[in-house]
């Protein structure tokens, strides 16, 4: 079983790999609300590959950033089972320890009786 600092810091972990996969498929989604602003805008031609690559990068970098994260339980590649020959980017959980993104702490059975407020329940 694992300590609270411990749960702390894997919460932590997983809620940083849930906000680099989030910024990768905002960058990833963002070439719809670009390529419109580009008609409307009636940006110059000369500017289309630049703004282009500039997306196509920063979305790169985002994607590599986000399946090279490590899981924070195993210390593994959240993304990546073994020797890197398998992956899985749309997974929710680590793809070696199985920890999912909406990982909870568990509760101790004292705080678990204090919460429910039946203190006579662990009485034989």
């Amino acid at each position: 079983m694992t300590s609270t600092r411990s749960d702390k810091q894997i919460k932590a972990g997983l809620h940083r790999i849930k906000v680099l996969r989030a910024w990768t498929w905002g960058v990833w989604l963002a070439f719809l609300p670009l390529f419109f602003l580009y008609g409307i805008f009636q940006i110059p031609g000369w500017l289309t590959i630049p703004i282009g690559l500039l997306w196509l990068c920063s979305w790169f970098v985002m994607a590599l950033i986000s399946l090279f994260s490590r899981c924070p339980a195993c210390h593994n590649f959240f993304f990546l089972k073994g020797n890197l020959l398998f992956g899985n980017v749309f997974t929710r959980k680590c793809l070696n320890c199985g920890i999912p993104l909406n990982y909870r702490e568990k509760k101790s059975s004292k705080d678990s009786v204090k919460a429910n407020g039946d203190v006579h329940k662990n009485i034989n």
